[in-house]
């Protein structure tokens, strides 16, 4: 990895630094302090030219360039009928991202983050933030540590210590224990046991795909594996959500290993259906819920259904076949860290409904290397990626 910043990286990071300070912010009750939601438009506004301005900068009129900005104009068409604007942003970011190094995204956003959550967990616990008590008759009671909702600062942690893993070479002993502990922490402290089961699967695959590369390196049986589970497990997550039968004991047993999931993926299904472009929905989660007791709990905690459900059938074929290209992608990079973050995004699109909430993970911002210029920038050519190499 080059040491240097482009103009282009220095115009899309500072974009994504400002957004994403922004948007992690307002995960948090600092906005409660702040008048976040009065800036908020001018902040979009800056972000959006940041980025138009690195477009011009770039000066590529390739074929990538091209399907990205159909897909941002598609993504357009899709918030103005569902009303909404953060996709289209996040969307924005990810075309843009075809030509920036992503160990420099990733560094930018362990930097942050890690700033934001020990000032939110400070003040929270020395009281001048709230640690808000979560509980119900289905839920267990969970504290959320300054942030606005229990699982939020889980997720920001678990991510980050995929990010970290995703940029070493070698994980040593230390360091992995360390990263235990921190996950081990907020899922004690929030009670998100979803996300340390997660993190301990990413560093335990982490060191069992390192070993198995030492031992075995076909590129060719590592893509078509990678491709495969880009297919199998949204697949899976959609199947599993349509054909679910709650008159089966077996379906029963299942929805409640998955808290439920099944049988809100199935209701949503069978509410809204799947349009050919987005439709308006207000989701009602566990946080809107509180606020308001009268709403009825209305909420898909899958990404890929959720996704097809609210934004429709022409946003799901593109960003699943983003993800198979993704996952050819991430196969021919020798870090194995890397490739179980991308695995482990898939699994989380799964359970959780924030595949491409960018407040959460940059992982979704490598969706841009599918529309990379191959002749502009050799290091990010599928048959040449920007390598971490795996040390012995």
């Amino acid at each position: 990895m080059s040491k240097r910043y482009s103009r282009s990286e220095i115009l899309f990071l500072t974009a994504y630094s400002l957004w994403l300070i922004f948007e992690v912010l307002n995960l948090t009750y600092f906005r409660q302090m702040m008048p976040l939601s009065d800036i908020r438009q001018g902040v979009r506004k800056l972000v959006y030219l940041l980025l138009i301005l690195k477009l011009y900068d770039d000066n590529e009129l390739d074929a990538g360039t091209l399907a990205g900005l159909a897909v941002i104009a598609v993504t357009y068409l899709i918030c103005r009928r569902a009303e909404i604007t953060d996709l289209f942003v996040s969307v924005c970011f990810i075309v843009s991202m075809r030509n920036v190094d992503y160990r420099k995204v990733f560094r930018v956003t362990i930097i942050l983050q890690l700033l934001i959550m020990a000032a939110t967990v400070t003040t929270s616990i020395s009281g001048l933030l709230p640690n808000e008590l979560w509980t119900g008759p289905d839920m267990r009671e969970r504290y959320d540590w300054g942030y606005t909702y229990c699982t939020y600062g889980s997720h920001i942690a678990m991510f980050l210590s995929l990010l970290y893993m995703s940029l070493k070479k070698t994980l040593k002993l230390w360091q992995a224990l360390l990263l235990f502990g921190f996950n081990y922490l907020w899922a004690r402290g929030t009670m998100t046991n979803t996300d340390l089961y997660l993190f301990i699967f990413s560093i335990a695959g982490t060191y069992l795909l390192g070993r198995m590369q030492l031992a075995f390196d076909n590129k060719r049986i590592e893509k078509l594996c990678f491709f495969l589970i880009g297919i199998i497990v949204p697949a899976t997550a959609l199947t599993a959500q349509v054909i679910y039968d709650g008159s089966e004991a077996l379906w029963l047993k299942a929805n409640l290993f998955f808290n439920g999931r099944l049988k809100l993926g199935h209701d949503g299904l069978d509410e809204y259906g799947i349009p050919l472009l987005g439709r308006k929905i207000r989701w009602v989660g566990a946080g809107s819920k509180k606020k308001h007791p009268d709403w009825i709990y209305n909420y898909v905690d899958c990404s890929y259904l959720k996704y097809a459900i609210h934004y429709g059938i022409i946003f799901e074929v593109i960003l699943l076949v983003g993800i198979v290209l993704l996952g050819i992608w991430v196969a021919g990079n020798t870090n194995p860290g890397l490739k179980i973050a991308y695995i482990s995004w898939l699994i989380f699109g799964m359970i959780d409904a924030e595949l491409l909430v960018l407040s959460f993970q940059p992982i979704m911002l490598l969706l841009g290397y599918v529309f990379a210029a191959r002749q502009n920038a050799p290091e990010l050519r599928m048959e040449n990626m920007p390598v971490v190499k795996c040390g012995g």
